[in-house]
């Protein structure tokens, strides 16, 4: 994947990053607050030296000054310090306990030593560490024979120990703001997996990889129970997704000029990707130009485009096949409610319908169909799942693909496009169903009419702050539609 891919993901999931952020963190900071703070207090100490020859730098003055900076480091924590300590102070604890708190280390190549002490109490922590020197200076005769003590003391103070209230942990901030960002980390790897196991396609970006087609709609997702609540371009004509539908229609008339699209075979590579719903509509959109639409439903398998106008599926495709010489072919047709739209139902299910594709009759059907108006729109089964859509398209000019954003895998596409292909039919390209709204690029019309866009609120700010850039943005589409409704 590209840096584009890797934005476009993030994007996609970074509402989920956010969440995992502030929950880690959340955690954390709630974790850290119930804990005791721990504070810390140091006191810094010279050793003095002994007298004499030994005092001199040479190897062995050397090697005594650091045994004897070992030896007081280690007499500090030992239990008769200790004892004494907790005896003076009246501290209701045991020598181990404070020997676990208390770090002693030598400062290199130097006489001095740091004593530090960890405490629940700034104050406390600051006495300990005092009063251990001070214990231990007096009582160093019964604790070293040092010859030396009757003259001054083993252990200088040069800083004595300060109660700092700064605690030392839980520092909450801190570990709040890395579990944060350890959960933002998490959230970003288990986005990528998922996307990088995910094989469905989501994106125009997607198909134009996969297969070189243009995506010529994303239709957001139409919500309704029944068919019949689904033909939003009839029932809302101003909705964001009627709009989109009249895109279509306007990429269709201008960018395939070279191309007459007279009849147009709606399908999919598998059952449940949307085409039913987008052939209807799409239907419904072009009689809204003035052109007479005849949709015609060549699912003989599983039919749905008479519930969308409510009507009975009792004649249709099936029954003009039956027809006897001379017949018209107008008692098999139903003029919907919709101007200039004409519906052929599937009629009863025959009992092998590709045998049914695969005669002359059917043939002869489709092209007298053709006959029947300025644009036919088909409708098939799933292109992967029977053979009836192939055959079909043969006889069609042009073949429109429906896909299911989040749904569709990428095989299926790639497959789809690849039988399309072999029966030598134009494709028109994609139409990519169930986007989400946030990306679906639609534009809807307010109450006085006018033409607007659904777009988030940093671009709204942004165009608002310059009316020249709104107009630059929408012009071009609002210029393409309106020529085309004219």
């Amino acid at each position: 994947m590209d840096i584009k891919q890797y934005i476009l993901i993030l994007w996609r999931w970074w509402l989920v990053v956010v969440l995992c952020a502030a929950i880690a963190g959340g955690i954390a900071f709630f974790v850290n607050e119930q804990q005791t703070p721990v504070y810390e207090s140091s006191t810094t100490l010279l050793v003095n030296a002994p007298v004499g020859g030994s005092a001199q730098l040479s190897d062995t003055g050397l090697d005594l000054t650091e045994r004897l900076l070992g030896t007081y480091a280690e007499l500090l924590v030992k239990q008769p310090v200790l004892d004494q300590v907790i005896q003076n102070l009246d501290l209701n604890t045991s020598p181990g306990s404070i020997a676990g708190r208390v770090k002693v280390s030598v400062m290199p190549n130097t006489l001095l030593l740091t004593i530090t002490v960890e405490d629940t109490n700034p104050q406390r922590a600051a006495d300990i560490a005092n009063e251990m020197v001070r214990v231990l200076n007096q009582n160093e005769r019964d604790l070293l024979d040092n010859p030396f003590v009757a003259y001054r003391n083993a252990l200088h103070v040069i800083e004595f120990a300060q109660p700092r209230l700064k605690p030392i942990r839980p520092q909450t901030t801190q570990n709040a703001a890395l579990a944060a960002f350890a959960g933002a980390v998490l959230a970003v790897g288990i986005a990528l997996l998922i996307e990088y196991l995910d094989e469905t396609v989501k994106t125009s970006e997607d198909i134009r990889r996969l297969t070189g087609l243009p995506t010529l709609a994303s239709i957001a997702s139409i919500k309704g129970s029944e068919p019949s609540a689904k033909l939003i371009t009839a029932s809302d004509p101003r909705s964001p997704i009627s709009e989109a539908y009249r895109m279509f229609l306007a990429h269709i008339e201008f960018s395939h000029v070279d191309h007459t699209v007279h009849s147009i075979l709606v399908t999919s590579g598998e059952p449940g990707e949307g085409k039913s719903t987008n052939a209807a509509n799409l239907a419904v959109a072009l009689a809204q130009t003035g052109k007479r639409v005849l949709l015609v439903d060549m699912d003989l398998r599983r039919p749905t485009l008479h519930k969308f106008f409510r009507h009975p599926n009792t004649f249709g495709v099936t029954t003009a096949l039956q027809r006897q010489d001379g017949e018209d072919l107008s008692g098999h047709i139903i003029e919907t409610s919709i101007e200039n739209l004409a519906l052929m139902p599937s009629g009863p299910l025959p009992i092998n319908p590709a045998r049914l594709f695969g005669s002359r009759q059917m043939v002869d059907l489709i092209e007298e169909l053709k006959s029947q108006g300025d644009i036919v729109l088909f409708d098939s089964p799933a292109a992967l799942m029977a053979v009836d859509a192939i055959l079909l398209a043969r006889a069609c000019d042009s073949v429109l693909m429906v896909v299911q954003a989040g749904s569709t895998r990428a095989d299926v596409v790639t497959r789809t496009r690849d039988l399309i292909s072999q029966s030598s039919v134009y494709i028109l390209g994609v139409m990519l169903n169930n986007v989400p709204r946030s990306r679906s690029g639609a534009y809807y019309y307010d109450d006085e009419g006018q033409r607007k866009r659904r777009i988030g609120w940093w671009r709204r700010l942004r165009l608002v702050l310059s009316r020249r850039g709104k107009a630059e943005e929408f012009g071009i589409a609002a210029n393409v539609i309106d020529t085309h409704n004219k």
